[in-house]
């Protein structure tokens, strides 16, 4: 019988040395802040900021010329961003599954961090090819079931699903591929499916609280914001469209409330911070599974260099 997977929370498991983990998190909250200080730097003088006339009352035109580079810029820094990431969820996985820190609290720019960069493209991909069937299918019941919209909703929430459980089942690639010391894809799907009903739990205990948190804070903020004002907002909604408008316009009205644009920004940039442990959570989880597969033989390790 194959030991039980416990993977919501390994990431917080002690460890023989403590601060890794942290200490990876930090470097990669403030090397992420300087490249969007960057980008920023770049781009807003293309669209008329002037950083040194802040208090003008009227901004430099904007430059069409400065046009030409903005989408070379983007992609540059879209590119060095998601190196940053790759070599971030490397630095946790090597730690968690193989107890390796090189570089700075283990973030360099080595196989590992090259072949989750790796990974993230196969789900670009997987991500193309999705919607690519989803068309196709949509296409086909809407031709052959065009007077019954109920098949095709059920259709729709079927492939759904058959989507969900096998992205779940591939989640866990990054973190095999650092087990395995070599770019994999498919292994992925041996190393969850003797626990996979296990790992469908933590992901949705995870998934599940991140959106309830992260739902939840505007709609209080709102309320405190408003103060006792909502329902004004709300009075002549009677459908799901009307109710989103009616929100909308509430969330607007908050934001012209004393002081609440600045609480805003202050729990928006704390909610970023949560998200960001709640990353690294799932990135546990990963670990979880790539160590158990490892250990029982479902996966095998390449030798190391």
């Amino acid at each position: 019988m194959s030991e039980p997977l416990k993977a919501t929370l390994f990431a917080l498991q002690k460890r023989e040395r403590g601060g890794v983990l942290l200490g990876a998190f930090v470097c990669f909250v403030l090397m992420s802040a300087v490249l969007l200080g960057g980008l920023l730097a770049l781009m807003l003088p293309a669209f008329g900021f002037d950083f040194g006339n802040l208090g003008a009352t009227a901004q430099t035109p904007p430059n069409p010329t400065t046009a030409l580079w903005i989408v070379p810029v983007a992609l540059v820094w879209t590119f060095a961003y998601c190196v940053l990431t790759a070599s971030f969820e490397a630095a946790c996985l090597r730690w968690m599954i193989r107890g390796e820190r090189p570089g700075l609290f283990g973030m360099t720019l080595d196989e590992d961090t090259w072949r989750v960069y790796g990974i993230y493209w196969i789900w670009l991909l997987c991500y193309a090819v999705a919607w690519i069937g989803f068309f196709i299918l949509n296409g086909l019941l809407s031709r052959l079931f065009s007077d019954n919209q109920i098949v095709i909703w059920v259709g729709w929430a079927i492939y759904g699903l058959l989507i969900l459980v096998a992205a779940a089942a591939l989640a866990p690639a990054s973190a095999v591929s650092i087990a395995e010391r070599r770019l994999v894809f498919g292994d992925a799907a041996q190393a969850t499916e003797d626990h996979f009903g296990s790992l469908l739990g933590s992901y949705a205990l995870l998934f599940g609280v991140q959106w309830l948190l992260n739902s939840g804070w505007p709609v209080v903020w709102m309320l405190w914001a408003l103060r006792g004002d909502v329902a004004q907002y709300f009075e002549s909604a009677s459908d799901p469209m009307s109710a989103y408008t009616a929100y909308n316009s509430a969330m607007a009205g908050a934001m012209n409330s004393p002081g609440a644009m600045q609480v805003y920004w202050i729990i928006s940039a704390a909610t970023l911070v949560v998200s960001l442990v709640f990353m690294v959570l799932i990135y546990g989880v990963n670990a979880r599974v790539a160590r158990l597969a490892l250990a029982e033989g479902r996966i095998g390790a390449a030798a190391s260099p």
